[in-house]
């Protein structure tokens, strides 16, 4: 532990010998670091296979978390920026209020939960999507293999969803317009105000309401169906 120029460099370095790392002999060890309430102005967290979890309530200007095997728990979290990267750890956040969060893992899903943010990027090779409660401006979710499920998502900005052959589902969502694309995929749900539709499957079903006004919904699936209606 080193601090210069107001700046808490925090290491930990396992020197444990091969035999000692199997789970019969040892537990992996971890790292607890309690920091005074208040705004701090960056936390970078970089760890291989540990998990990152956050108890209590923080402000940071930017933070930035990343991570191989490990997965990262957000609760109470403020930040103007927000980064996490992980390989095949999961990535949970409730509540979260941020500016630009950017997520990105390869195989873990991420789940947010009650949060507000600027513009929110989701990106995820096989996990799967799910974010509840979530108000943002700009949002662009794109996955290879999994679903995309939106609860509650009111955006103010465009919406852009993109997976190979994940299902994409919409409960009570709305944003300014929809670009939705997905290769086997079906794309159903519900929106909350009218759209100029645009959608189309080369071998599913497509039925969508056929209302003329407010932003453009566009919809496109390979071979899956697509399902939108308009909640009363």
């Amino acid at each position: 532990m080193s601090l210069s120029d107001g700046k808490l460099t925090v290491s930990a370095v396992d020197q444990r010998k091969w035999y000692e790392k199997i789970r019969v002999f040892s537990k992996s060890p971890k790292v607890k670091i309690y920091l005074p309430a208040g705004e701090y102005e960056a936390l970078k967290l970089e760890t291989d296979t540990g998990d990152v979890v956050f108890h209590g309530t923080y402000s940071f200007l930017k933070l930035d978390v990343e991570t191989d095997t490990g997965d990262v728990e957000l609760g109470g979290t403020f930040a103007t920026s927000v980064r996490i990267k992980t390989d095949t750890g999961d990535v949970t956040a409730t509540p979260l209020t941020a500016g630009n969060v950017g997520i990105r893992t390869n195989t873990g899903k991420v789940i947010l939960d009650v949060a507000r943010c600027a513009d929110l990027s989701v990106e995820t090779d096989t996990g799967k999507v799910k974010l509840t409660d979530v108000s943002c401006a700009a949002l662009t979710v794109e996955t290879d293999t999994g679903d995309v499920i939106l609860k509650n998502v009111v955006g103010t900005g465009d919406a852009k969803i993109e997976t190979d052959t994940g299902d994409v589902k919409l409960y009570r969502c709305d944003a300014a317009s929809y670009k939705i694309k997905t290769d086997t995929g079906d794309v159903e749900g519900t929106i909350l105000s009218e759209k100029v539709f645009f959608a189309k499957s080369r071998t599913g079903d497509v039925d969508v309401p056929k209302t003329r006004a407010g932003g453009d919904f566009d919809a496109s699936s390979g071979t899956g169906d697509i399902e939108i209606t308009i909640a009363e």
